[in-house]
């Protein structure tokens, strides 16, 4: 993963911008959600990796990344049992 770098190193509402905040609540929306995909292009994503488990056992995946293990607009690259990364696929206009 030489060369990534990720949106947010970790949701801390605090400490991440307007369009990462945006993503964190509504990146499962991409596909109707214009100003979601405006986001993803600003900040140039083209992968999402979602790890198992968290630091804190109080803590929840974030809402925007809920749901999308079956979303038709991404593309499963990698998975094993911790982790899964996906890539999004063509950009809907």
């Amino acid at each position: 993963m030489a060369g990534v770098h990720p949106v947010a190193g970790f949701y801390n509402a605090s400490r991440i911008g307007p369009d990462a905040q945006l993503l964190n609540t509504r990146f499962n929306s991409y596909p109707v959600d214009r100003s979601v995909r405006a986001a993803v292009a600003r900040l140039d994503v083209t992968y999402v990796m979602l790890g198992r488990g968290f630091v804190r056992t109080d803590w929840r995946r974030a809402p925007g990344l809920l749901g999308l293990e079956d979303a038709p607009w991404l593309q499963t690259v990698y998975r094993n049992r911790d982790a899964v990364i996906y890539r999004i696929r063509a950009r809907p206009s």
